[in-house]
């Protein structure tokens, strides 16, 4: 998706925070934040933060834009937050494409669900959602710890390595990469 022309939402990122827990996959914490123990990152519970923090009115940026409001955000005291990986290399997705070039093999489509894939893998892991359905048919519990969650594309924060014009993002509201 080229990076600097599409406007997609901007709010379901996290942080690498190193905590750790016995408990389920995804875990509640206080001041907003979901705690997932499988990936080791945390979520703003907040799923368009960029929008209803008065940051963006709509929430919808350019890539660009998305990863200067992610390095630039403090939440919960914290300041390392970024936008969830993408990983072009995930082999568990239903689709691939050959550049070409010398460039390695490129996954995307559906069922991307390797732990590498961060925001696929809270789509059809942890909150059980269906390749073709949107994230809001959800019935895991752990759902409603999120709040605002948009049937729309998010930006990753990783970059598509054939051509820096384009990012990888992940469709919530069909479930590919």
């Amino acid at each position: 998706m080229k990076k600097n022309f599409y406007r997609i939402s901007v709010g379901l990122i996290l942080m690498a925070l190193g905590l750790s827990t016995a408990h389920a996959t995804l875990e509640l914490r206080p001041g907003g934040m979901v705690y997932d123990s499988v990936q080791n990152i945390t979520w703003l519970a907040d799923a368009n933060y960029a929008q209803t923090s008065g940051y963006d009115g709509d929430g919808f940026m350019t890539w660009d834009a998305s990863i200067t409001w992610a390095d630039q955000l403090v939440y919960g005291g914290f300041s390392d937050w970024r936008l969830f990986n993408a990983a072009p290399d995930d082999t568990t997705c239903d689709s691939s494409y050959d550049p070409g070039g010398g460039y390695p093999t490129q996954y995307y489509g559906y069922n991307c669900n390797s732990i590498g894939n961060e925001l696929a893998h809270l789509f059809y892991i942890d909150l059980g959602v269906a390749a073709g359905d949107s994230i809001l048919t959800s019935t895991a519990p752990e759902f409603n710890f999120f709040t605002n969650v948009q049937s729309n594309g998010y930006w990753s924060g990783t970059e598509y390595a054939p051509n820096s014009d384009f990012a990888w993002s992940f469709d919530t509201n069909l479930g590919d990469q």
